[in-house]
């Protein structure tokens, strides 16, 4: 596998395919969790992230050109048999505020949103928790990720939640309100359905269609319901984008 662009320049295009590349890789070999080690330069795999927060730490911090050997995510070495981080033996810590001043740090121009997002982690989940609305809907989205649940059933858990747990929780009562959350910190991104052999995307025209219009293949796994054979993860760049330039350090750091 070429690792080439590693060391290329965060906004060539070939950066930009290697980090996708990358991340189809190390989603394949841990279908079930949304959360990977980060290999950018400043975590060094030492800390797990969402998909998409490992993809904006690769490029606002850049990829460890020292990992070479994928092993913390699926890629085998014959001598060594690398094992990603437990995370139920790292010591407890809420990094919700350090991660938000960390995506933030550079943004002049979005100071009321930092301020809202840094208010919510000072409320407590509810009385007594350890836990606040933010990093506990993300240790949920973590499980949504990893046992396949539907935005539907999702919705329902956060009903339930909102319900079961003591007055004046501060849980999303809905999908929609989570997400409204996640966006605020950049956590967005949009699933689209593809062609197995990667002739098309399921969307637009094609959104309906039950098969590729180019080969014909099916869209959805043999002896399922609407499973896809095959999903390509969405991350619109323009919020990202604006963020990294809204910096004249990084934007000169990125060119």
């Amino acid at each position: 596998m070429d690792k080439s662009w590693m060391s290329l320049g965060r906004l060539s295009k070939e950066y930009d395919d290697g980090v996708n590349a990358f991340l189809e890789f190390a989603q394949s070999n841990n279908p079930k969790s949304d959360v990977i080690p980060c290999p950018c330069v400043n975590c060094i795999n030492l800390r797990p992230g969402s998909i998409t927060s490992v993809r904006f730490h690769l490029f606002a911090n850049g990829f460890d050109e020292n990992y070479t050997v994928w092993s913390f995510h699926g890629e085998g070495s014959p001598k060594v048999k690398v094992r990603c981080p437990d995370e139920s033996r790292l010591p407890e810590f809420d990094y919700t505020k350090e991660m938000l001043h960390d995506a933030f740090a550079y943004v002049e121009k979005e100071p009321d949103s930092l301020k809202s997002l840094l208010e919510e982690c000072d409320k407590p989940l509810y009385e007594g928790s350890k836990h606040n609305a933010l990093s506990g809907l993300m240790i949920f989205q973590k499980l949504k990720g990893q046992f396949g649940w539907s935005d539907t059933s999702f919705n329902a858990l956060l009903g339930a939640l909102k319900t079961v747990l003591p007055a004046k929780n501060t849980i999303p009562s809905s999908m929609y309100e989570a997400k409204k959350l996640l966006k605020g910190i950049g956590l967005e991104y949009e699933k689209i359905h593809a062609c197995e052999n990667d002739c098309v995307l399921f969307w637009n025209e094609h959104k309906d269609a039950s098969e590729c219009p180019t080969c014909g293949t099916s869209r959805w796994k043999k002896n399922t319901k609407n499973v896809p054979r095959k999903v390509l993860w969405y991350f619109p760049p323009i919020p990202r984008f604006r963020r990294m330039f809204s910096s004249p350090e990084i934007a000169h750091d990125l060119t």
